[in-house]
């Protein structure tokens, strides 16, 4: 060793003299042997001079004027003492590059460009991922989607090559279950119980006017709209064996022409055996469907009259109606209750709302079409979904790099809804979202655009 830094040492002064000899400085010199060097300065970024392969003055690691092993002019690299067995053609700092234990991680750079040379997805070619917390291309800024601009409606295609995909609603059910009696008629007088009152144009020409306008306003939103009418057909305690309409996506405008005149109303008011029907999953298939959420919607203006046998001899009580609701609600059907007008029993219509499982625990009273109209957009704005299905993607595609927006401005992920806001998965499989209490609030309050994509890590809530 001692042989080869001598003659080393002999080299770079011959070389050092014939600059000298040649009249060249040692600032601004071109070497003996054809070098370019424009020699500004010796720590210039030209190859010649730091180069480990550019040079050709003294021939040692391909260096400069006088580097060895790729060192500046006139240094010497003492710490990079050759170790190799095999003959050596002066590329010690090549060989050293070449030993896969300086590049950890493999992926073809070395400290200190690589900023992190145990994970092969971060080096000077990788695009910055939004919200990781990591410098993934090295260039000393973590570029996280929080960094963009507040005014900007820029996502993250740029960042991480996202790509759009749609999102839907899980399906949301809304059977209404409207009273018929002869009560809902015109001229109906609630103190003597006959029809002597020609001012009362009839309570379902008012229930009717605000179902309209229920069905236009919701018509293009997920709500699948059903309705069903107690008692069949004016007769007594008679009910149906299949509803009126079965819930349907799009059936609003069916069912909206088809409402019966303001004069059919007749008959007693079966409510314990309308709601029982709704048991059996086979009376409305298309409202009872498994991957559904299930609202049953009542709306009365007495209380019921044929009791849990359908005879009117016995009236149903409020434990028992209650009861109903509960089954219900066992079997994934949620019930509301709305009274119209001063007939209601109140103790039966809490007693059903109370245990329906929604967050109406007592029924919505209302005497007027104003108030029916508000009540109804209460419950329907309760119950628009905020739960989406999420589409099956490639299985090179990792679920969890995925990102959902409000009017093009990010969601963040709030696992769990630990927080209420963001958004959480539901499933295992990751195939269903939800929106938490304060996203979910303003879906429901309409005039929002919900987007979607694939690609970039999932921004989360700090």
């Amino acid at each position: 060793m001692t042989t080869k830094y001598f003659l080393i040492l002999l080299t770079m002064l011959s070389v050092t003299f014939l600059g000298i000899a040649c009249g060249d400085d040692l600032t601004g010199g071109h070497g003996s042997s054809g070098n370019t060097d424009t020699g500004d300065n010796l720590n210039s970024d030209s190859v010649d001079d730091s180069g480990i392969t550019g040079g050709t003055d003294s021939g040692i690691a391909g260096g400069t004027d006088s580097g060895i092993a790729g060192g500046t002019d006139s240094s010497i690299d003492s710490s990079n003492s050759d170790t190799n067995s095999d003959a050596d053609d002066g590329s010690d700092t090549a060989d050293t590059a070449s030993d896969d234990s300086f590049d950890k991680d493999g992926d073809g750079w070395y400290p200190p460009q690589d900023c992190d040379d145990k994970n092969p997805k971060v080096n000077p070619d990788q695009k910055e991922i939004p919200n990781n917390k990591i410098d993934d291309n090295c260039d000393g800024r973590i570029d996280e989607v929080s960094d963009l601009p507040s005014d900007t409606d820029s996502t993250t295609d740029d960042i991480c090559a996202a790509k759009d995909f749609t999102i839907t609603p899980s399906p949301v059910t809304l059977m209404i279950l409207e009273d018929m009696s002869g009560s809902m008629a015109p001229n109906f007088n609630d103190e003597t119980q006959k029809w002597d009152d020609d001012s009362n144009p009839g309570r379902w020409s008012i229930v009717k006017l605000a179902l309209q306008s229920l069905l236009k306003t919701y018509a293009d939103t997920q709500i699948e709209f059903g309705l069903d009418f107690f008692p069949e057909g004016g007769k007594n305690c008679s009910i149906s064996s299949t509803p009126k309409f079965d819930c349907a996506l799009n059936n609003s405008q069916v069912i909206y022409d088809a409402l019966p005149a303001d004069d059919a109303p007749k008959g007693s008011t079966p409510l314990y055996k309308a709601m029982d029907n709704y048991s059996n999953a086979g009376f409305a298939p298309g409202c009872m469907g498994e991957d559904k959420q299930k609202y049953l919607l009542i709306v009365s203006d007495g209380q019921d009259s044929c009791g849990t046998g359908g005879w009117s001899s016995k009236k149903a009580t409020a434990k028992e109606l209650g009861e109903e609701s509960a089954k219900l609600k066992g079997l994934g059907i949620k019930t509301f209750a709305i009274g119209f007008g001063d007939g209601v029993d109140e103790s039966q219509l809490n007693a059903i709302a109370a245990a329906g499982g929604t967050n109406f625990t007592t029924y919505l009273p209302a005497d007027n079409k104003s108030a029916l109209e508000d009540a109804f957009n209460k419950i329907a704005h309760s119950i628009v979904n905020c739960n989406f299905e999420v589409p099956p993607v490639g299985d090179d595609v990792d679920r969890d790099d995925v990102n959902f927006y409000f009017n093009k401005k990010v969601v963040p992920m709030d696992d769990k809804c630990i927080k209420g806001k963001g958004w959480t998965w539901t499933t295992d499989a990751k195939d269903e979202i939800f929106f938490c209490k304060d996203s979910c609030d303003k879906l429901q309050n309409g005039d929002v655009d919900v987007t979607a994509e694939w690609g970039c890590p999932a921004v989360t809530l700090d």
